[in-house]
Protein backbone atom coordinates (compact mmCIF):
# COMPACT_ATOMS: atom_id res chain seq x y z
CA UNK A 1 0.00 0.00 0.00
CA UNK A 2 3.03 2.53 1.07
CA UNK A 3 4.58 1.77 -2.57
CA UNK A 4 1.23 2.34 -4.48
CA UNK A 5 1.02 5.64 -2.27
CA UNK A 6 4.66 6.80 -2.83
CA UNK A 7 4.37 5.82 -6.34
CA UNK A 8 1.11 8.13 -7.07
CA UNK A 9 2.83 10.79 -5.06
CA UNK A 10 5.95 10.29 -7.30
CA UNK A 11 3.90 10.43 -10.86
CA UNK A 12 1.93 13.34 -9.80
CA UNK A 13 4.89 15.54 -9.03
CA UNK A 14 6.83 14.36 -12.72
CA UNK A 15 3.01 15.05 -13.68
CA UNK A 16 3.49 18.42 -11.93
CA UNK A 17 7.50 19.28 -13.19
CA UNK A 18 6.62 18.69 -17.08
CA UNK A 19 3.37 20.96 -16.63
CA UNK A 20 5.35 23.29 -15.42
CA UNK A 21 8.43 22.92 -18.19
CA UNK A 22 5.59 23.20 -20.68
CA UNK A 23 4.56 26.04 -19.53
CA UNK A 24 7.46 28.21 -19.32
CA UNK A 25 8.69 26.57 -23.01
CA UNK A 26 8.14 29.20 -25.63
CA UNK A 27 8.66 26.90 -29.04
CA UNK A 28 10.27 29.01 -32.03
CA UNK A 29 9.61 27.36 -35.16
CA UNK A 30 11.79 27.67 -38.78
CA UNK A 31 13.04 25.37 -41.58
CA UNK A 32 15.40 23.10 -40.14
CA UNK A 33 18.57 24.52 -41.98
CA UNK A 34 18.00 28.00 -40.34
CA UNK A 35 18.27 26.42 -36.77
CA UNK A 36 20.71 28.34 -34.44
CA UNK A 37 23.66 26.69 -32.80
CA UNK A 38 22.81 24.22 -29.77
CA UNK A 39 25.65 25.16 -27.67
CA UNK A 40 23.98 29.03 -28.40
CA UNK A 41 20.94 27.82 -27.67
CA UNK A 42 22.35 26.54 -24.04
CA UNK A 43 23.65 30.28 -23.52
CA UNK A 44 20.69 31.55 -24.72
CA UNK A 45 18.21 30.13 -21.88
CA UNK A 46 20.95 30.18 -19.09
CA UNK A 47 20.83 34.12 -20.29
CA UNK A 48 16.70 34.32 -20.19
CA UNK A 49 16.74 31.88 -16.12
CA UNK A 50 19.69 34.55 -15.28
CA UNK A 51 17.64 37.96 -16.25
CA UNK A 52 14.67 36.34 -14.36
CA UNK A 53 12.87 35.34 -17.34
CA UNK A 54 11.00 32.52 -16.54
CA UNK A 55 10.79 30.40 -19.31
CA UNK A 56 13.26 28.88 -21.94
CA UNK A 57 12.79 28.82 -25.89
CA UNK A 58 12.77 25.85 -27.50
CA UNK A 59 13.99 25.76 -30.96
CA UNK A 60 12.09 23.65 -33.58
CA UNK A 61 13.19 22.54 -37.33
CA UNK A 62 10.80 21.97 -40.01
CA UNK A 63 12.09 18.77 -42.68
CA UNK A 64 11.20 19.20 -46.02
CA UNK A 65 8.52 16.80 -47.12
CA UNK A 66 7.78 15.30 -50.55
CA UNK A 67 5.26 17.08 -52.33
CA UNK A 68 4.49 19.93 -49.61
CA UNK A 69 6.14 23.34 -49.02
CA UNK A 70 6.89 24.81 -45.76
CA UNK A 71 3.48 26.68 -45.44
CA UNK A 72 1.63 23.33 -45.83
CA UNK A 73 3.68 21.37 -42.82
CA UNK A 74 3.01 24.57 -40.80
CA UNK A 75 -0.85 24.72 -41.46
CA UNK A 76 -1.23 20.85 -40.69
CA UNK A 77 1.09 21.45 -37.64
CA UNK A 78 -1.72 24.23 -37.04
CA UNK A 79 -4.20 21.83 -37.30
CA UNK A 80 -3.13 19.00 -34.92
CA UNK A 81 -2.75 21.16 -32.47
CA UNK A 82 1.22 21.19 -32.28
CA UNK A 83 2.43 23.78 -30.04
CA UNK A 84 3.93 27.02 -31.84
CA UNK A 85 4.62 30.34 -30.34
CA UNK A 86 6.76 32.10 -32.56
CA UNK A 87 7.63 31.55 -36.25
CA UNK A 88 9.63 32.13 -39.03
CA UNK A 89 7.77 32.73 -42.53
CA UNK A 90 10.45 30.88 -44.74
CA UNK A 91 11.39 31.70 -48.26
CA UNK A 92 9.52 33.68 -50.28
CA UNK A 93 10.95 31.61 -53.63
CA UNK A 94 8.22 31.21 -56.18
CA UNK A 95 9.45 27.70 -56.66
CA UNK A 96 8.11 26.36 -53.25
CA UNK A 97 4.54 26.20 -55.28
CA UNK A 98 2.59 28.74 -52.73
CA UNK A 99 0.88 31.35 -53.47
CA UNK A 100 2.25 35.07 -53.54
CA UNK A 101 5.57 35.76 -53.74
CA UNK A 102 5.68 37.48 -50.50
CA UNK A 103 6.14 34.45 -48.23
CA UNK A 104 5.59 37.28 -44.79
CA UNK A 105 2.49 38.15 -46.77
CA UNK A 106 0.94 34.61 -47.25
CA UNK A 107 1.83 34.18 -43.58
CA UNK A 108 -0.61 37.62 -42.53
CA UNK A 109 -3.50 36.71 -44.84
CA UNK A 110 -3.62 33.01 -44.52
CA UNK A 111 -3.99 33.41 -40.39
CA UNK A 112 -0.96 31.96 -39.29
CA UNK A 113 0.27 35.16 -38.08
CA UNK A 114 -0.92 37.14 -35.31
CA UNK A 115 -1.57 40.39 -35.96
CA UNK A 116 0.69 42.33 -33.39
CA UNK A 117 -1.19 46.03 -32.85
CA UNK A 118 -2.35 45.11 -28.93
CA UNK A 119 1.52 44.29 -28.40
CA UNK A 120 3.27 47.17 -30.20
CA UNK A 121 1.28 49.77 -28.43
CA UNK A 122 3.00 48.74 -25.08
CA UNK A 123 6.54 49.70 -23.67
CA UNK A 124 7.89 46.22 -25.33
CA UNK A 125 7.01 46.84 -28.97
CA UNK A 126 8.12 50.01 -28.93
CA UNK A 127 11.47 49.17 -27.98
CA UNK A 128 11.03 46.89 -30.81
CA UNK A 129 9.94 48.90 -33.46
CA UNK A 130 12.02 52.00 -32.65
CA UNK A 131 15.21 51.46 -33.93
CA UNK A 132 14.08 50.68 -37.71
CA UNK A 133 12.75 53.30 -39.95
CA UNK A 134 9.78 53.92 -40.71
CA UNK A 135 9.59 52.87 -44.17
CA UNK A 136 10.95 49.87 -43.18
CA UNK A 137 7.85 49.45 -40.65
CA UNK A 138 5.44 50.58 -43.75
CA UNK A 139 6.69 48.00 -45.67
CA UNK A 140 6.16 45.18 -42.99
CA UNK A 141 2.48 46.89 -43.16
CA UNK A 142 -0.95 45.07 -44.16
CA UNK A 143 -4.01 46.78 -43.78
CA UNK A 144 -3.58 48.90 -41.04
CA UNK A 145 -1.54 45.83 -39.38
CA UNK A 146 2.18 44.71 -38.71
CA UNK A 147 2.30 40.80 -38.37
CA UNK A 148 6.26 40.61 -37.82
CA UNK A 149 9.24 41.53 -37.46
CA UNK A 150 12.29 41.73 -40.29
CA UNK A 151 15.45 42.63 -39.25
CA UNK A 152 17.87 41.57 -41.92
CA UNK A 153 16.10 44.98 -43.98
CA UNK A 154 15.27 43.07 -46.76
CA UNK A 155 12.60 45.89 -47.35
CA UNK A 156 15.45 47.99 -49.47
CA UNK A 157 16.16 46.94 -52.44
CA UNK A 158 19.48 45.06 -52.58
CA UNK A 159 22.04 46.95 -54.26
CA UNK A 160 24.65 44.56 -56.22
CA UNK A 161 28.67 45.73 -55.93
CA UNK A 162 31.70 43.94 -57.05
CA UNK A 163 33.83 42.83 -54.18
CA UNK A 164 37.42 42.92 -56.33
CA UNK A 165 40.54 41.38 -54.50
CA UNK A 166 43.07 44.09 -55.82
CA UNK A 167 45.89 41.40 -55.49
CA UNK A 168 45.02 39.20 -58.19
CA UNK A 169 43.02 41.81 -60.15
CA UNK A 170 45.22 43.66 -63.31
CA UNK A 171 42.40 46.26 -63.67
CA UNK A 172 42.46 49.84 -62.48
CA UNK A 173 39.39 49.77 -60.78
CA UNK A 174 38.31 53.47 -59.35
CA UNK A 175 36.59 53.29 -56.29
CA UNK A 176 34.70 56.84 -56.67
CA UNK A 177 32.85 55.42 -59.49
CA UNK A 178 29.53 53.45 -59.87
CA UNK A 179 29.76 51.11 -62.94
CA UNK A 180 27.02 49.81 -65.11
CA UNK A 181 26.71 45.95 -65.15
CA UNK A 182 27.60 46.01 -69.09
CA UNK A 183 30.95 47.88 -67.96
CA UNK A 184 31.79 44.98 -65.26
CA UNK A 185 31.64 42.72 -67.92
CA UNK A 186 33.39 44.27 -70.74
CA UNK A 187 36.40 45.55 -68.16
CA UNK A 188 36.57 41.00 -67.05
CA UNK A 189 35.97 39.97 -70.47
CA UNK A 190 39.16 42.35 -71.72
CA UNK A 191 41.19 41.51 -68.78
CA UNK A 192 44.17 39.21 -69.74
CA UNK A 193 44.13 38.26 -65.72
CA UNK A 194 41.92 34.99 -65.93
CA UNK A 195 44.38 32.33 -65.80
CA UNK A 196 45.25 31.03 -62.13
CA UNK A 197 41.83 32.54 -60.64
CA UNK A 198 38.76 30.95 -58.78
CA UNK A 199 35.71 31.51 -60.72
CA UNK A 200 33.14 33.44 -59.94
CA UNK A 201 29.87 31.35 -58.45
CA UNK A 202 26.98 33.16 -60.80
CA UNK A 203 24.57 30.25 -60.62
CA UNK A 204 21.44 30.45 -63.27
CA UNK A 205 19.24 32.28 -60.39
CA UNK A 206 22.29 35.13 -60.27
CA UNK A 207 21.58 36.19 -63.81
CA UNK A 208 18.33 38.15 -63.47
CA UNK A 209 18.65 39.01 -60.11
CA UNK A 210 22.09 41.33 -60.85
CA UNK A 211 20.33 42.70 -64.05
CA UNK A 212 16.45 43.53 -62.84
CA UNK A 213 17.62 44.97 -59.00
CA UNK A 214 16.03 48.11 -59.55
CA UNK A 215 12.62 45.72 -60.33
CA UNK A 216 9.63 43.58 -57.89
CA UNK A 217 10.30 40.21 -59.15
CA UNK A 218 6.80 38.40 -59.94
CA UNK A 219 7.26 35.52 -61.22
CA UNK A 220 11.04 34.39 -62.01
CA UNK A 221 10.49 35.86 -65.66
CA UNK A 222 8.45 39.15 -65.16
CA UNK A 223 9.03 41.80 -62.60
CA UNK A 224 7.45 45.59 -62.47
CA UNK A 225 9.79 48.27 -62.13
CA UNK A 226 9.44 51.85 -60.76
CA UNK A 227 8.28 53.21 -63.57
CA UNK A 228 5.23 50.67 -63.18
CA UNK A 229 5.95 48.68 -66.49
CA UNK A 230 5.45 44.89 -66.83
CA UNK A 231 8.79 43.43 -68.24
CA UNK A 232 9.37 40.33 -69.46
CA UNK A 233 13.06 39.23 -69.66
CA UNK A 234 13.23 37.67 -73.10
CA UNK A 235 11.49 40.82 -74.08
CA UNK A 236 14.48 43.14 -72.86
CA UNK A 237 16.76 43.69 -75.42
CA UNK A 238 19.51 45.12 -73.49
CA UNK A 239 19.04 41.76 -70.75
CA UNK A 240 19.84 39.64 -73.65
CA UNK A 241 23.35 41.84 -74.64
CA UNK A 242 23.99 41.00 -70.89
CA UNK A 243 22.85 37.48 -71.64
CA UNK A 244 25.85 37.39 -74.01
CA UNK A 245 28.32 38.77 -71.60
CA UNK A 246 27.93 36.45 -69.47
CA UNK A 247 28.13 33.64 -71.87
CA UNK A 248 31.63 35.39 -72.96
CA UNK A 249 32.61 35.16 -68.68
CA UNK A 250 31.49 31.48 -68.55
CA UNK A 251 33.91 30.73 -71.64
CA UNK A 252 36.56 32.78 -70.43
CA UNK A 253 36.82 31.19 -67.20
CA UNK A 254 35.66 34.09 -64.62
CA UNK A 255 32.02 32.57 -64.07
CA UNK A 256 31.85 29.11 -62.70
CA UNK A 257 29.94 26.13 -63.84
CA UNK A 258 27.39 25.33 -61.16
CA UNK A 259 28.29 26.31 -57.20
CA UNK A 260 31.69 26.64 -55.76
CA UNK A 261 30.74 26.79 -52.52
CA UNK A 262 32.84 29.93 -50.16
CA UNK A 263 35.52 30.97 -52.45
CA UNK A 264 35.51 34.74 -51.15
CA UNK A 265 39.08 34.07 -49.89
CA UNK A 266 41.04 32.88 -53.41
CA UNK A 267 38.37 34.62 -55.91
CA UNK A 268 39.86 37.00 -58.20
CA UNK A 269 36.09 39.30 -58.21
CA UNK A 270 33.21 38.00 -56.29
CA UNK A 271 29.40 39.31 -57.34
CA UNK A 272 27.69 40.36 -54.03
CA UNK A 273 24.78 42.18 -52.56
CA UNK A 274 22.97 43.31 -49.69
CA UNK A 275 20.96 45.91 -48.70
CA UNK A 276 21.93 49.71 -49.48
CA UNK A 277 25.75 48.83 -50.56
CA UNK A 278 26.43 51.83 -52.34
CA UNK A 279 25.97 53.67 -49.02
CA UNK A 280 28.57 50.94 -47.17
CA UNK A 281 31.08 51.47 -50.28
CA UNK A 282 32.60 54.53 -49.11
CA UNK A 283 33.49 53.55 -45.64
CA UNK A 284 34.27 50.21 -46.53
CA UNK A 285 36.98 50.89 -48.94
CA UNK A 286 38.45 53.35 -45.93
CA UNK A 287 38.67 50.27 -43.63
CA UNK A 288 42.15 48.34 -43.27
CA UNK A 289 40.74 45.33 -41.76
CA UNK A 290 38.82 44.59 -45.41
CA UNK A 291 42.15 44.81 -47.52
CA UNK A 292 42.72 43.74 -50.09
CA UNK A 293 39.18 43.83 -51.22
CA UNK A 294 37.72 46.61 -52.26
CA UNK A 295 34.11 46.88 -52.79
CA UNK A 296 32.90 48.52 -56.25
CA UNK A 297 29.14 49.41 -56.46
CA UNK A 298 27.12 49.19 -59.33
CA UNK A 299 24.35 51.31 -60.84
CA UNK A 300 21.59 51.30 -58.81
CA UNK A 301 18.88 53.40 -56.90
CA UNK A 302 17.80 51.81 -53.69
CA UNK A 303 14.25 51.70 -53.05
CA UNK A 304 11.44 50.61 -50.83
CA UNK A 305 9.42 47.20 -51.20
CA UNK A 306 7.06 45.25 -49.37
CA UNK A 307 8.50 42.58 -47.44
CA UNK A 308 9.26 39.50 -48.08
CA UNK A 309 10.03 37.46 -45.38
CA UNK A 310 9.28 38.17 -41.40
CA UNK A 311 8.77 36.45 -37.99
CA UNK A 312 5.96 36.44 -35.84
CA UNK A 313 3.58 35.10 -33.17
CA UNK A 314 1.45 32.47 -34.25
CA UNK A 315 -2.35 32.56 -34.00
CA UNK A 316 -3.03 29.27 -32.01
CA UNK A 317 0.00 29.91 -29.52
CA UNK A 318 -1.42 30.01 -26.14
CA UNK A 319 1.65 32.27 -24.29
CA UNK A 320 1.23 34.88 -27.42
CA UNK A 321 2.51 37.78 -24.97
CA UNK A 322 5.01 36.31 -23.45
CA UNK A 323 6.44 34.79 -26.80
CA UNK A 324 6.46 38.36 -27.80
CA UNK A 325 8.35 39.61 -24.83
CA UNK A 326 11.00 36.99 -26.17
CA UNK A 327 10.50 37.75 -29.43
CA UNK A 328 11.34 41.25 -28.59
CA UNK A 329 14.11 40.62 -26.72
CA UNK A 330 15.92 38.57 -29.21
CA UNK A 331 15.60 41.28 -31.83
CA UNK A 332 16.87 44.24 -29.53
CA UNK A 333 19.71 43.14 -27.34
CA UNK A 334 23.30 42.77 -28.94
CA UNK A 335 24.47 39.89 -27.15
CA UNK A 336 21.41 37.93 -27.98
CA UNK A 337 20.92 38.14 -31.26
CA UNK A 338 24.90 37.54 -32.33
CA UNK A 339 24.25 34.71 -30.39
CA UNK A 340 21.00 33.27 -32.55
CA UNK A 341 22.87 34.59 -35.63
CA UNK A 342 26.96 33.47 -35.08
CA UNK A 343 26.47 30.93 -32.76
CA UNK A 344 29.26 31.19 -29.04
CA UNK A 345 32.35 33.24 -29.79
CA UNK A 346 35.58 30.91 -30.35
CA UNK A 347 33.25 28.25 -31.11
CA UNK A 348 31.04 28.60 -33.73
CA UNK A 349 33.25 31.59 -35.15
CA UNK A 350 36.02 34.43 -34.81
CA UNK A 351 36.16 37.96 -34.91
CA UNK A 352 38.67 39.10 -37.08
CA UNK A 353 38.40 42.79 -36.70
CA UNK A 354 35.34 43.34 -35.72
CA UNK A 355 33.94 41.18 -38.31
CA UNK A 356 32.92 37.37 -37.61
CA UNK A 357 34.14 34.12 -39.33
CA UNK A 358 32.58 31.03 -39.24
CA UNK A 359 34.88 28.55 -38.08
CA UNK A 360 33.35 25.94 -40.15
CA UNK A 361 33.66 27.89 -43.35
CA UNK A 362 30.01 28.34 -43.33
CA UNK A 363 28.11 30.86 -44.99
CA UNK A 364 25.86 32.24 -42.27
CA UNK A 365 22.20 32.39 -43.64
CA UNK A 366 20.52 32.76 -40.13
CA UNK A 367 20.67 36.80 -40.70
CA UNK A 368 17.45 36.30 -42.21
CA UNK A 369 15.87 34.36 -39.91
CA UNK A 370 17.30 36.37 -36.65
CA UNK A 371 19.81 39.00 -37.59
CA UNK A 372 18.82 42.61 -36.46
CA UNK A 373 21.51 44.26 -39.33
CA UNK A 374 21.40 47.53 -37.06
CA UNK A 375 22.62 45.79 -33.98
CA UNK A 376 24.56 42.61 -34.86
CA UNK A 377 28.01 42.29 -35.68
CA UNK A 378 28.76 43.09 -39.59
CA UNK A 379 28.70 40.80 -42.45
CA UNK A 380 31.82 40.24 -44.69
CA UNK A 381 30.80 42.98 -47.07
CA UNK A 382 29.06 45.50 -43.88
CA UNK A 383 31.15 47.82 -41.81
CA UNK A 384 31.44 49.18 -38.74
CA UNK A 385 29.36 51.94 -39.24
CA UNK A 386 26.67 49.76 -40.73
CA UNK A 387 23.81 51.38 -38.76
CA UNK A 388 24.37 54.42 -39.63
CA UNK A 389 24.78 54.11 -43.08
CA UNK A 390 21.58 51.55 -43.95
CA UNK A 391 19.55 54.20 -41.89
CA UNK A 392 20.99 57.08 -44.57
CA UNK A 393 19.96 54.38 -47.58
CA UNK A 394 16.69 54.28 -45.57
CA UNK A 395 16.17 57.92 -46.08
CA UNK A 396 17.66 58.31 -49.70
CA UNK A 397 15.68 55.22 -51.05
CA UNK A 398 12.49 55.78 -53.12
CA UNK A 399 8.86 54.44 -52.69
CA UNK A 400 7.76 53.34 -55.72
CA UNK A 401 4.30 52.75 -56.61
CA UNK A 402 4.92 48.66 -56.51
CA UNK A 403 6.08 49.08 -52.66
CA UNK A 404 3.55 46.72 -51.18
CA UNK A 405 2.36 45.01 -54.27
CA UNK A 406 1.74 41.45 -53.92
CA UNK A 407 0.99 39.27 -57.35
CA UNK A 408 -1.75 36.42 -56.29
CA UNK A 409 -0.67 33.98 -58.71
CA UNK A 410 -3.52 30.70 -57.14
CA UNK A 411 -5.54 31.21 -60.25
CA UNK A 412 -3.17 30.22 -62.46
CA UNK A 413 -0.80 28.42 -60.03
CA UNK A 414 -0.07 25.31 -62.26
CA UNK A 415 0.95 27.71 -65.59
CA UNK A 416 3.04 29.68 -63.13
CA UNK A 417 5.20 26.44 -61.64
CA UNK A 418 5.85 25.14 -65.52
CA UNK A 419 7.32 29.01 -66.19
CA UNK A 420 9.32 28.97 -63.68
CA UNK A 421 10.79 25.37 -64.54
CA UNK A 422 11.10 26.72 -68.28
CA UNK A 423 12.94 29.41 -66.96
CA UNK A 424 15.23 27.91 -64.95
CA UNK A 425 16.04 25.11 -67.48
CA UNK A 426 16.58 28.53 -70.26
CA UNK A 427 19.43 29.99 -67.51
CA UNK A 428 21.57 26.35 -67.03
CA UNK A 429 21.23 26.25 -71.01
CA UNK A 430 22.99 29.40 -71.14
CA UNK A 431 25.56 29.21 -68.06
CA UNK A 432 26.78 25.72 -68.78
CA UNK A 433 26.44 25.58 -72.53
CA UNK A 434 27.99 28.90 -73.29
CA UNK A 435 26.02 31.15 -75.79
CA UNK A 436 27.18 33.78 -78.82
CA UNK A 437 25.92 36.46 -80.16
CA UNK A 438 24.86 33.96 -83.23
CA UNK A 439 23.07 31.35 -80.88
CA UNK A 440 21.47 33.77 -78.80
CA UNK A 441 18.26 34.46 -80.51
CA UNK A 442 17.68 31.09 -81.57
CA UNK A 443 18.11 30.03 -78.11
CA UNK A 444 15.52 32.71 -76.50
CA UNK A 445 13.03 32.51 -79.50
CA UNK A 446 12.83 28.56 -78.62
CA UNK A 447 12.17 29.14 -75.13
CA UNK A 448 9.77 32.18 -75.66
CA UNK A 449 7.65 29.70 -77.83
CA UNK A 450 7.33 26.79 -74.76
CA UNK A 451 6.53 30.26 -72.51
CA UNK A 452 4.16 30.72 -74.41
CA UNK A 453 2.44 27.90 -75.33
CA UNK A 454 2.30 27.47 -71.32
CA UNK A 455 0.00 30.18 -70.63
CA UNK A 456 2.63 33.15 -70.02
CA UNK A 457 0.45 35.36 -71.84
CA UNK A 458 -2.55 34.53 -69.55
CA UNK A 459 -0.06 35.35 -66.51
CA UNK A 460 0.71 38.32 -67.71
CA UNK A 461 -2.95 39.40 -68.21
CA UNK A 462 -3.95 38.22 -64.78
CA UNK A 463 -0.47 40.25 -63.42
CA UNK A 464 -1.99 43.14 -65.43
CA UNK A 465 -5.54 43.04 -64.00
CA UNK A 466 -4.09 42.72 -60.64
CA UNK A 467 -1.37 45.59 -60.53
CA UNK A 468 -4.47 48.02 -62.05
CA UNK A 469 -6.94 47.12 -59.51
CA UNK A 470 -3.82 47.72 -56.70
CA UNK A 471 -3.11 51.03 -58.50
CA UNK A 472 -6.71 51.95 -58.63
CA UNK A 473 -7.15 51.51 -55.17
CA UNK A 474 -4.45 53.26 -53.89
CA UNK A 475 -5.26 56.41 -55.54
CA UNK A 476 -8.61 56.22 -53.97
Amino acid sequence: MKKTILFLICTFLICMLTACQDNNEIIWVVPEYYLPCENAVEILNNKLRDMGRGCKIKFVGVKDEEGKTYTDIIKDKMKSGEKMDIIYSGSPNSLEYDNYNSAYYRFAVEGIFEPLGDFIDKDTGKSLLEPFPQSHIDAMTIGGEIYGVNGSLTTMSTDNFLLVNKERSNIAWNVQKTYSLIEVCDLLNGSSNHENITPVNFSSQHVPYYYFTNCTQVTDCLYINNNNEIIFMLDDSEYISFLIKCGEMRNNGIIAKGNNGDILETSYINFEDCSGGYELSESFNKSEARSPYIMIPLENENYIRFSNIGTGICKTSEKKEKAFELLSLCFTDKEINNLLVFGEENEDYVLNDGIPTNTDGYENIRIFTFGNRLICYPLNYETENKREDYIEAYDNALIPDCMTFVFDDSPLKEKVVITNQIINDYYNSILNEGITPDTIETITDEYKALLYDNGLQDIINELTKQYTEFLSCKGE
